[in-house]
């Protein structure tokens, strides 16, 4: 490959930005809802976001032991794959019991805006949207439960 020592940097300066703006999505949504919760959050907000780095690094520590790829493969496999499937189970749920005119009627309060053309397609309250979360999802999780209960 040509200039592979350049190609071999750009991956790396890549992969750092990925994880560098992963972080600040993991660190930023339990800090804005903390902060926005306790006042005493919001006097300390740099020490929490320390206090949540850090927890998060020594939490991470345990990948680094002898058992360390058997704890993440079991998570990966029970429990993440699990709790994946209850939470888009509950988004069902809830397309169903508070109806879906309801929920996107909530989304355009809170965004308090029209949408153009190209929105009424795409946005967070577009037919494909729709299309998805009422008629698509429930038969994805269907499939999905059933195939993981055939696994086990």
């Amino acid at each position: 490959m040509w200039m592979f020592k350049l190609w071999q940097f750009l991956f790396y300066v890549m992969l750092w930005f990925i994880g560098i703006s992963t972080l600040f999505g993991l660190i930023d949504v339990p800090i804005a809802a903390l902060t926005d919760q306790f006042k005493w959050c919001r006097r300390n907000r740099a020490s929490m976001i320390c206090l949540l780095c850090l927890s998060g690094f020594l939490l991470g520590l345990v990948n680094f032991t002898k058992m360390g790829f058997n704890i993440f493969y079991q998570l990966e496999m029970l429990a993440f794959s699990t709790c994946a499937n209850y939470l888009v189970g509950m988004e069902i749920i809830v397309m169903i019991v508070y109806g879906p005119r309801n929920f996107y009627r909530d989304i355009y309060g809170a965004l308090a805006r029209g949408v153009n053309c190209f929105g009424r397609w795409i946005s967070p309250y577009g037919l494909l949207i729709r299309l998805s979360q009422v008629l698509l999802a429930p038969f994805i999780v269907f499939y999905a439960a059933v195939t993981f209960h055939m696994l086990l």
